[in-house]
């Protein structure tokens, strides 16, 4: 049986989003969305909770700023629009 499940990349108010960070999910956990909540940056995925839990790597990157990190090897996830669209950030999961 599957469920979504919401993870914090970024909590509400954070707006000096982390470049990078980790969260545990479940294995195979498909990536849905990643969304505004509350002014934070948070992802859906849809999990099998019956799977065990393994670490995923994140990267966020605002508009006009530069990777200190390499992406090549992440997948686009989603933009995230905060502060009704003052600040604007693309997030890549790995």
């Amino acid at each position: 049986m599957k469920t979504i499940y919401k993870y914090i990349l970024s909590s509400a108010g954070n707006f000096d989003a982390p470049e990078k960070c980790e969260i545990e999910l479940q294995k195979n956990a498909q990536i849905l969305s990643v969304q505004n909540q509350k002014e934070g940056i948070v992802v859906y995925a849809l999990v099998d909770p019956s799977l065990p839990k393994v670490k995923r790597e994140f990267r966020i990157c605002g508009t006009g700023d530069t990777f200190s990190l390499d992406i090549e090897n992440f997948k686009f996830v989603g933009t995230v629009q905060l502060l009704g669209g003052i600040l604007v950030f693309h997030v890549f999961v790995r």
